[in-house]
């Protein structure tokens, strides 16, 4: 057994060994499983390039795992009616409430925030907040939904319901985000201000996604009924029109190799922020960087090594997110299409 295979073994028992303790048992053997697949994306089967992928497909799947392992456990948050909280997220407006993810100090735990009364704070703030844990139902009904139960698998411990808050510090506030946070308050602004109600929303929700943008009900339904909602959630086909765009104008000006390579990247990692993240977006946008990717060292693979680097790549990521129903239907439309 050779250096290179010996520390491959090593990384992947001690991947598959944090797994245990951080993830379910299952959700490790599907990411060990995945390790297979993904050195396939490179062919035909280039020996010098498949142990790099490998091995640092351990390494980043190691680091992921031990990252959620070091997520405080859910089940032992206890919240008190007067908290400490960091503002983790743009709020998001969902009916008459704004919604963001946060993290409880000093525990670490992570936590949804719900700011029922008053304007929400900002990304980055941190709070003195008074309020309530929001509990819900269980499930009663075999099949049927638990919330609870899903933020748990997602290692959030738990909903904080805002009465009352007043910010106390500032953290860290990652400035790609603020751009584009920015830059699509002026987009939407304006898109509302020349396009008469609901052509605006509309317009809106068919480019940029539907978060923050509220349509009318009948409108709405009209899509659901039609079964055309997934238009409505930005995805594959709104980051394929970007990129296709962008690809035609670069390559029209001449450039080439690394320069191209870099403004792609630029511009997938952009309209990631620009359209507030989320499992589908993050899916499409995963799956045109590796396009890019392999464009640009000149490779050709298959659509199931694309797709199985993608769910790779997002779990190391996140490994929580196997978890996400919104990231099953974002897959399982995406082999839909392609088969």
């Amino acid at each position: 057994m050779d250096r290179l295979s010996i520390f491959l073994a090593v990384g992947l028992a001690f991947g598959c060994a944090v797994g245990v303790h951080a993830i379910p048992l299952l959700e490790g053997i599907i990411l060990a499983l995945g390790l297979g697949i993904i050195s396939g994306i490179v062919p035909p089967f280039r020996w010098p390039m498949i142990p790099a992928i490998v091995v640092g497909t351990c390494i980043a799947f190691g680091a992921g795992l031990i990252r959620v392992a070091l997520i405080p456990d859910p089940d032992q948050f206890a919240f008190t009616s007067m908290e400490s909280v960091t503002v983790r997220d743009f709020p998001a407006a969902k009916g008459d409430r704004f919604y963001a993810a946060g993290t409880a100090n000093p525990s670490g735990h992570p936590v949804i925030l719900r700011f029922d009364h008053g304007p929400p704070a900002q990304y980055g703030d941190q709070l003195h907040i008074i309020g309530k844990n929001v509990t819900f139902p269980p499930a009663t009904n075999p099949g049927q939904s638990d919330y609870s139960e899903g933020l748990r698998q997602r290692r959030i411990a738990g909903m904080i319901s805002i009465r009352k808050c007043h910010v106390i510090g500032q953290g860290f506030r990652n400035p790609i985000k603020v751009i584009a946070h920015d830059i699509r308050a002026k987009i939407v602004a304006d898109t509302l201000h020349y396009l008469p109600p609901p052509y605006g929303e509309l317009l809106v929700a068919l480019t940029l996604g539907d978060e923050g943008i509220r349509l009318p009900d009948d409108l709405s339904e009209a899509y659901r009924t039609a079964g055309l909602t997934h238009l409505l959630v930005v995805s594959g086909s709104q980051v394929a029109l970007v990129i296709g765009i962008g690809y035609a104008a670069i390559t029209a000006i001449g450039l080439n190799g690394v320069p191209k390579l870099a403004l792609l990247t630029g511009l997938n990692t952009f309209f990631y922020f620009l359209c507030g993240g989320g499992a589908s977006i993050l899916r499409a946008v995963i799956m045109s960087q590796l396009a890019v990717i392999l464009d640009y060292l000149g490779y050709k693979t298959t659509p199931i090594h694309i797709i199985a680097c993608t769910l790779i790549i997002l779990l190391l990521i996140d490994p929580t997110m196997i978890g996400n129903t919104g990231a099953h239907l974002s897959f399982l439309a995406t082999a839909g299409l392609i088969w």
